[in-house]
């Protein structure tokens, strides 16, 4: 929260704490595989993680092999 507030945030993910970072982040957008309502399609992370100020993953992205895919 303290490094999203008023910034472009994009979160790899929909994490519990999703609703408070997209009610601080301007904006904040949700790339995630099994995409719920507000959220984005993974394939349309290239296009968004490029143009965030703050990008949140975890590790779960080395586990189901995507952390490479992302980081380029």
């Amino acid at each position: 929260m303290k490094r999203g507030t008023g910034r472009k945030v994009a979160i790899v993910g929909h994490f519990p704490f999703t609703e408070r970072v997209r009610q601080a982040a301007e904006p904040c957008w949700v790339v995630e595989l099994h995409p719920r309502s507000g959220d984005l399609p993974a394939e349309r992370a290239p296009e968004v993680l490029p143009q965030a100020d703050v990008v949140a993953l975890t590790g779960t992205s080395l586990v189901n092999h995507t952390f490479d895919d992302l980081r380029e």
